[in-house]
């Protein structure tokens, strides 16, 4: 903005460029607007940056308290009046109205707070005689056009507008502020007849947020308000930082007006899904200096049938890749970039130690057990196939393994078999329905080999909580499980297109040609590597940083914002 001649900062006490409050409502003078209620000068400058719509606010004149003049100003018009003003004040309206004339913009950086003491340089008898003073000379200069620019000022919807908003943040944004970062994720809106079943994105969201709320961050979930107590019973410990926040929202045009409503200022505004993108996008227009992101978690394509539905989607992945684009494994970040041209920065996957732990014993294997989740309503989980190959093995084997699946309901099951031509009993497995995950870690417990026969796994959580237990997982080789199985290593990897290398890895097992207890024990050891606790310092460090270059260049370049706002409006 090369035509901007000299600009200066909100402050508490800047007559006109005060926030939250212009005048003190009992005496009627300007409002000096003391820090209260927890609030510091760091907290009121990061609001002021959030809050912002645009880096520059044409006005009429500038309080001097600070301001920050172009070079080329001084060279056309000189100093400041030091004969006229000789004792520091009336000398920067003077100057505003010098500057405007010589066809500079004089204007307010809202995005921008500075802390005033106010005067110590004279006592209030003083500064008031001065003021009167200057005052009358300023009149006699410039009559009429002084008059209009205090009226203006006095008047400004623009300013008005800042103060409003400021005054909602500071009865709302305290905590958010207060904390070295900020973040909320929003899922997606869940109908009220939709039924409550944790699956592998949400509890890898949960466990994130978590995480980054142990590391001083303030972060929070947006999830439909009918299902929070769902939530909150499914995870304790995330109810007890405070994680979960109900919306009311049944579009994702209300749900991005109900977020901005509750006036709770983040750094950051994440969509965990493609559905959520075009919210967070609505949400940081109003706040053009938040940061808008995407918690990739699948490639959703992948799984999508409507050609239309697939174009939506991979529209979301370009709307998204100008923010914080980030994923939990490499194989996500080649699928976006590949498929995409999206580059995504990468987070490392957690796992929650406190509850998928082992207790594993060195007695030798008698009786291989074996367990599987039964997702029916999940084509690309492969649960025909899954089910095959565990009749196919306790057909074979019989009394040599026992095979327990959960996921689903086991008459659900039964009739899922029936539809599919196989007659098969499903009691003859021990259908378990569906468990809840302390229920999942005691069983993955007391099994030997977890199976996920899915086409493919973008990460494959459950094979990671196998692993904390003690049970080795088989998995696909196709997607994000190498994020942190190795093959004959720590899990069994198998090609899912095809239900002979399954069965053929179960009888090398139960020959003795797979050493089962070297694997569990490198299993376990890898599953710590993942803990909340020591994959929470790199997310936040990741989160931080991305967050202080972002805000750097904001201050540094306004244009990067600026324009985009312009056209916007």
């Amino acid at each position: 903005m090369p035509d901007v001649g000299m600009v200066g900062p909100l402050g508490n006490a800047a007559s006109f460029q005060s926030v939250p409050h212009l005048t003190n409502h009992e005496t009627g003078e300007w409002n000096k607007n003391p820090l209260e209620n927890g609030w510091n000068i760091s907290m009121m400058a990061k609001a002021a940056l959030l809050l912002a719509q645009v880096p520059f606010l044409e006005l009429p004149i500038l309080n001097g308290f600070v301001m920050l003049i172009q070079r080329q100003v001084l060279e056309v018009i000189g100093f400041m009046n030091e004969e006229e003003f000789p004792y520091g004040y009336g000398e920067e309206n003077d100057f505003a109205i010098r500057c405007a004339s010589a066809g500079f913009k004089v204007g307010l950086a809202p995005h921008v707070y500075v802390w005033h003491h106010k005067t110590k340089s004279y006592t209030s008898s003083e500064r008031q005689h001065l003021l009167k003073y200057s005052g009358e000379l300023l009149k006699h200069k410039y009559g009429t056009k002084l008059r209009e620019a205090v009226k203006n000022l006095r008047w400004s919807s623009d300013l008005l507008g800042i103060r409003n908003s400021f005054e909602t943040t500071l009865n709302s944004s305290a905590e958010s502020l207060s904390s070295s970062l900020s973040i909320l994720f929003i899922l997606n809106i869940m109908g009220k007849k939709s039924k409550f079943m944790l699956h592998g994105g949400w509890i890898s969201l949960v466990q994130e947020a978590v995480g980054l709320c142990l590391q001083g961050a303030y972060s929070r979930i947006a999830v439909s308000e009918h299902i929070v107590d769902d939530f909150n019973n499914a995870f304790p410990v995330a109810h007890k930082h405070g994680i979960f926040v109900g919306l009311k929202a049944v579009s994702y045009t209300d749900l991005a007006t109900e977020i901005t409503s509750k006036g709770v200022l983040y750094d950051y505004y994440v969509a965990t899904h493609w559905s959520t993108v075009e919210a967070v996008q609505r949400v940081v227009k109003k706040y053009p200096n938040a940061i808008s992101g995407y918690y990739v978690q699948d490639i959703e394509t992948g799984f999508l049938t409507q050609v239309r539905q697939k174009i939506v989607v991979s529209k979301t992945y370009f709307a998204a890749k100008n923010g914080f684009v980030f994923v939990k494994t490499k194989w996500l970040q080649q699928q976006l970039l590949q498929n995409f041209n999206v580059s995504a920065y990468l987070i490392s996957p957690t796992l929650d130690t406190k509850i998928f732990f082992s207790r594993i014993s060195s007695s030798m294997l008698s009786v291989l057990s074996v367990c599987a989740m039964i997702r029916i309503e999940t084509a690309r989980r492969n649960p025909l196939k899954t089910l095959e190959i565990l009749i196919d093995l306790k057909t074979q084997y019989q009394d040599r393994v026992i095979i327990s699946i959960f996921g689903s309901a086991p008459a659900d099951i039964q009739r899922f078999l029936f539809q599919n031509n196989l007659t098969y009993d499903v009691s003859a497995l021990k259908a378990l329905g569906i468990l809840n995950r302390n229920e999942i870690a005691e069983l993955l417990r007391k099994s030997d080999v977890f199976l996920d026969f899915s086409e493919w796994q973008a990460f494959g959580r459950s094979g990671l909580e196998a692993m904390g237990c003690g049970c080795v997982p088989m998995l696909p080789m196709h997607g994000g499980t190498s994020e942190y199985a190795v093959h004959l290593e720590n899990s069994i990897l198998i090609d899912t297109s095809s239900k002979t290398s399954a069965l053929l890895f179960f009888h090398q097992i139960l020959t003795g040609k797979v050493n089962l207890t070297k694997l569990k024990i490198t299993a376990i050891a890898t599953a710590k590597l993942f803990s909340i606790e020591v994959v929470s310092t790199k997310t936040f460090q990741l989160f931080r940083s991305f967050h202080e270059a972002w805000r750097l260049k904001r201050y540094l370049n306004p244009s990067l914002w600026y324009e985009k706002r312009a056209a916007e409006l």
